[in-house]
């Protein structure tokens, strides 16, 4: 610990300054940050008028699941979900928005042209939706003040309306485009299919199904046309409802309108939160740097700050380290002296110099 205390010192200044600097540029981008405000709203989601209510289909689901929980796949909430979240990735859904969301005639000019397009931009990134139910829509959009994100909010929820009806129309003319012409060549062949048969039953005046192959396979061919002809009329009824309403744009209606929020999506606390939170990171960034420094400086011969005699020797290590505390004990340092057996090393250190060997060693002042 105490060499992790001695890296401190050496630059503590620049040590203390990260996390000051951390909570600093973290205290401008916060409080630099224009506030948000939020609008919910609630939708409820059903089948268009051409087909069955979907409360039929979740009521059996309720009925059939194990845990009592109907499964959200595919239900009209869900459906209307994705609708909306593929129109908030189109800059034309996000450009009438923001037309809808500002004053009529507040776009006239530089400065609402401005606005228009920095609304636009930030339609899709402050837009949300959940599905809590089969039928429930929630969506939360965000904007500079209440009033806006209140206003951005209704027009998502009045062109999310209009483009599923208009859609929704237009796939139901295309459909009765395409049953009308189906139902057509049915007609035709209904005809003669009947033309066929009747030919042959003034040829054949005694044939029937049962003693004549010929007129059973031609009555058959009949009935085959007749089923096809009401079916395709059954198929063009649907397409032409459709078009009328749109598959699913006149069944999406508001259950709880735009709120108005006055408190700001970030509290003060919040962003108070995030600038100590930035102090700490810094803290432990510094905690980091101190111990990466330190195992890097530290003393291959021993722990970092300890006094060892060969501080600062190049070459080989001598065969013994000279023992103070014994040279200490009845004799004065300065005096002790012995014969060596074998080649000394000589060390000069703060204290005196060393003479080193195996066994023996002598300690003379410098």
């Amino acid at each position: 610990m105490r060499a992790y205390g001695q890296t401190f010192r050496r630059h503590w200044i620049l040590y203390c300054l990260v996390p000051i600097l951390a909570m600093a540029a973290a205290g401008v981008v916060v409080f630099s940050t224009h506030k948000q405000y939020a609008s919910s709203a609630g939708l409820w989601v059903d089948n268009g008028p051409a087909t069955s209510s979907s409360l039929a289909s979740t009521s059996a689901a309720s009925a059939s699941s194990a845990d009592g929980a109907p499964s959200l796949s595919g239900t009209p909430s869900t459906f209307e979900q994705g609708i909306l979240n593929e129109l908030l990735a189109t800059d034309s859904f996000d450009r009438s928005v923001a037309l809808g969301s500002l004053p009529k005639g507040s776009v006239s000019g530089p400065t609402g042209r401005a606005e228009e397009e920095a609304i636009s931009k930030a339609v899709a990134s402050g837009t949300s939706s959940a599905t809590p139910g089969a039928q429930v829509l929630l969506i939360t959009s965000t904007g500079s003040s209440p009033q806006l994100a209140q206003a951005t909010l209704g027009s998502i929820i009045t062109q999310l309306q209009a483009s599923t009806a208009r859609y929704g129309q237009e796939y139901g003319e295309t459909a009765t485009r395409y049953e009308q012409t189906q139902l057509t060549a049915a007609k035709k062949t209904l005809a003669a299919a009947r033309g066929a048969l009747s030919s042959y039953e003034r040829s054949h005046p005694k044939s029937n199904s049962f003693n004549d192959t010929t007129y059973a396979q031609l009555s058959g061919t009949l009935g085959t046309a007749s089923t096809q002809v009401y079916n395709d009329t059954q198929a063009l009824s649907q397409a032409q409802a459709e078009a009328k309403v749109g598959v699913q744009g006149a069944t999406v209606h508001v259950l709880d309108a735009p709120s108005l929020s006055t408190t700001p999506t970030k509290s003060k606390a919040k962003q108070l939160m995030l600038v100590v939170g930035a102090g700490v990171g810094g803290a432990l960034l510094v905690l980091l740097m101190i111990i990466a420094l330190t195992k890097t400086d530290e003393d291959p011969f021993g722990p970092r700050g300890s006094m060892s005699p060969f501080d600062g020797i190049t070459g080989p290590p001598p065969a013994a380290q000279f023992n103070f505390g014994q040279a200490r004990q009845g004799v004065e340092a300065d005096a002790f002296s012995e014969e060596v057996d074998q080649e000394l090393v000589h060390i000069d250190t703060p204290r005196g110099r060393i003479t080193a060997g195996n066994h023996r060693g002598r300690r003379e002042p410098v």
